[in-house]
C-alpha cells in the first residue's frame, strides 16, 4: 500500500509585534492550512489503498474456483491485479462448473451404499424404510440446489471480471490523480510557501537584531542622557557660587569705594576697562587699577598718551576710548606727577617743540584744529599735541 507523507507545521512565538511578523504569521497560517489539507489527502488516499486491498483479497478467494493461480504476496497490489486480469480459466474448471450439477445428482442415487459412511451404521441401514430413505434423498436435493445457486453465484462473478478490472481501473486512477496533487503540493505550492516562511523569519531575525542595536543605542543615549543631567546640575551649582562669589566682590568694591573720598575718576576708568578688555586697558579689578596706577604712575601715563595718539593717526575704532581713557587718568595723576596741557590752541603758529601736524600740513601756517592736548612734565614735553594746519 503507497503511504501518504506527513508533514508537521510549526509555529514561531513573535518576538515583537511589527508588520514584517504579522506577515510571517500570515505565512504560517497558510502553510498550516496546506499541511491539513495534506493530511486529509493521505487519508482518503489511505481509504483507497485499503479498498484496493479487499479488492485484491476477493479476486484471490476466486482463484480455487476459476482455477486460477493466485498472484505472489511479495508483489505490489497493483501487479496482483495485473496477474490475476491477465490468467483465463482452464478449460476443464469450465466444464467442471457444468457439470457440478450432475455430479451431485450422481452422489445423491448412490447415497443407499454409503449409509455408513454418513454415520448411520449397518443396522440402522437395515431398519430404513422406503419413506424414510425418500426423506433423506429429499434433503440431499435441497443440499444439491443449494450448490446449484451457488455455481450460478460463482458462473456470475466469473462473468464480471471486466467489472472488477474496470473498479480496479477506476481506483487507480482516482489514487494516481491523488498521487499527483499530493506531488504537487510537496514540490509547488508547500515548498513555496517554506522558502516564503524561511524569509519572513529572517526579516524578522533581521528586524530583531536591528532592534536590539537600537534598544543599546537609546540605553546608551539614556545614560549620556543622565550624565549630561549630572553634569548639568554640576554647573548650575557653580554657576550660583561664582555668582555668590562676584556678588560678595562687588559689594566690597562698593563699599570700598564709597569710603574713597573723589573715588569717581578711578570708577570711571574702572568701568572703561571692563567694558572694553579687548584693548588692554589698566585694569580690569580695583586693586589692579590702584596697583598699575601708583606702582610707575609716569610710564603709565606716558603709554596711554602713545596709545591715544597712535589711534588717533591710524583712524581706529577705538580711539575716542583712549582719548577718554587718557583723559580720565590725567585728571588723576596731575597733581601727583606736576602734568601741565601744552594748552595749544587754534591760531598758534606750527611749534614743533609742542605740535606735531596730522596728514600732510603746512608747516609755515597757523593751528585750525586741535585734535589731541599734549602734556609735559617739569617743562620738557612728553606727549606732542596732535594738530591741523593750514
Amino acid at each position: 500500500m503507497r503511504g501518504g507523507v506527513d508533514h508537521y507545521s510549526k509555529s514561531y512565538p513573535p518576538a515583537h509585534h511589527n508588520p514584517a511578523q504579522e506577515s510571517s504569521y500570515k505565512a504560517t497560517s497558510e502553510y498550516d492550512h496546506l499541511q491539513r489539507e495534506l493530511a486529509s489527502t493521505n487519508k482518503y488516499s489511505e481509504n483507497l489503498q485499503n479498498q484496493l486491498k479487499s479488492v485484491l483479497e476477493w479476486a484471490v478467494s476466486l482463484c480455487p474456483h476459476l482455477g486460477l493461480t493466485p498472484p505472489d504476496p511479495q508483489l505490489t497490489p497493483t501487479k496482483q491485479i495485473e496477474s490475476l486480469v491477465a490468467q483465463k480459466p482452464h478449460s476443464e474448471q469450465q466444464e467442471g462448473l457444468s457439470g457440478l450439477e450432475r455430479e451431485l445428482y450422481r452422489l445423491a442415487s448412490d447415497l443407499e451404499l454409503n449409509l455408513e459412511d454418513m454415520d448411520m451404521g449397518k443396522d440402522k441401514k437395515d431398519k430404513l424404510t422406503p419413506k424414510e430413505l425418500g426423506k433423506v434423498v429429499i434433503e440431499i436435493q435441497k443440499a444439491v440446489k443449494t450448490l446449484q445457486q451457488q455455481v450460478k453465484r460463482l458462473e456470475k462473478e466469473l462473468g464480471d471480471t471486466e467489472g472488477l478490472k474496470a473498479k480496479y481501473t477506476k481506483l487507480e486512477t482516482e489514487l494516481g490523480e491523488k498521487n499527483a496533487t499530493i506531488k504537487d503540493l510537496q514540490e509547488n505550492k508547500i515548498l513555496g510557501l517554506q522558502g516564503e516562511l524561511e524569509d519572513k523569519k529572517q526579516k524578522v531575525t533581521d528586524l530583531d537584531e536591528k532592534l536590539k542595536v537600537e534598544e543599546k543605542e537609546v540605553e546608551n543615549l539614556g545614560r549620556k542622557l543622565e550624565d549630561l543631567g549630572q553634569e548639568k546640575d554640576q554647573l548650575e551649582r557653580t554657576a550660583l557660587q561664582k555668582e555668590k562669589e562676584l556678588g560678595e566682590q562687588i559689594t566690597n568694591l562698593e563699599t570700598q569705594m564709597a569710603t574713597l573720598k573723589g573715588f569717581e575718576p578711578y570708577q570711571e576708568l574702572l568701568k572703561l576697562a571692563q567694558e572694553h578688555p579687548n584693548l588692554g586697558l589698566v585694569a580690569n579689578t580695583p586693586g589692579d587699577l590702584l596697583s598699575e596706577i601708583y606702582k610707575a604712575p609716569k610710564n603709565l601715563m606716558k603709554k596711554v598718551a602713545e596709545n591715544t595718539l597712535k589711534s588717533i593717526k591710524e583712524k581706529t575704532a577705538d580711539a575716542p576710548i583712549w582719548s577718554n581713557y587718557f583723559e580720565r587718568l590725567f585728571a588723576i595723576l596731575q597733581d601727583l606727577l606736576g602734568l601741565q596741557r601744552l594748552a595749544i590752541k587754534e591760531g598758534d603758529g606750527y611749534n614743533p617743540a609742542k605740535c606735531e601736524i596730522l596728514g600732510k600740513g603746512n608747516k609755515q601756517g597757523k593751528v585750525c584744529k586741535v585734535i589731541f592736548q599734549g602734556y609735559q612734565i617739569g617743562g620738557s614735553t612728553v606727549a606732542y599735541s596732535l594738530v591741523e594746519t593750514q
